[in-house]
């Protein structure tokens, strides 16, 4: 093993495109190449096959100390819990997450992965992780209130920063496709140079 295969850290890339989208998948090599040409290992996950609805046996291991069942489940899990670095790239779908990736959420981030109990307490376990970027593309009217296009920011900017070590830094790009029409070259650009800047920061 070189040196260069020892220190090198992890990104892990979760892809959610739901309509196969080409611009979604430009974004997701975008993200791909700026971390690895920094030097990080990038390990993909594709949820394009990916069933987001729990099932029963889900929802009936949820609140016990064994809440993953699903041996795909288990796999991203581990994934996440690898990783040092979290992005995702999605369609912006009523405003939000594209429930493809919803449904990971819900099932990958469960206790033991995303948070642990220490004393009854409930703690931030993914500290390994210091780095968070979304690439989101929104396709919806821009007459539309201002809030309806959120797209995930919240949860990217804030909620997955009580669970990621105290200093991650994040990054939240969204792509107005309608809104600014031509402009996917150079979102795609924006894209590039802001998770380079990650990467080595």
């Amino acid at each position: 093993m070189t040196t260069t295969e020892t220190t090198q850290r992890n990104c892990l890339l979760v892809v959610a495109n739901p309509e196969d989208d080409s611009f979604i998948s430009d974004l997701a090599d975008t993200a791909s190449a700026a971390f690895s040409s920094s030097g990080w290992k990038v390990d993909t996950i594709d949820l394009s096959d990916y069933n987001p609805a729990m099932t029963t046996e889900d929802r009936r291991a949820y609140h016990t100390d064994n809440p993953i069942v699903d041996p795909i489940v288990r796999t991203h899990a581990d994934m996440v819990l690898a990783a040092e670095a979290l992005v995702f790239v999605y369609p912006v779908v009523w405003g939000t997450l594209p429930a493809l990736l919803k449904g990971w959420f819900d099932r990958t981030m469960v206790v033991g992965v995303a948070l642990k109990l220490v004393n009854g307490k409930v703690k931030r376990n993914l500290t390994k992780i210091r780095k968070v970027a979304a690439l989101a593309c929104d396709t919806s009217e821009s007459r539309l209130p201002g809030t309806f296009h959120d797209g995930g920011k919240r949860l990217m900017k804030r909620t997955l920063t009580i669970i990621t070590h105290p200093r991650c830094k994040s990054v939240y790009l969204q792509h107005r496709a309608i809104k600014y029409p031509g402009s996917g070259t150079d979102f795609k650009e924006k894209a590039n140079q802001s998770l380079k800047k990650l990467a080595i920061t």
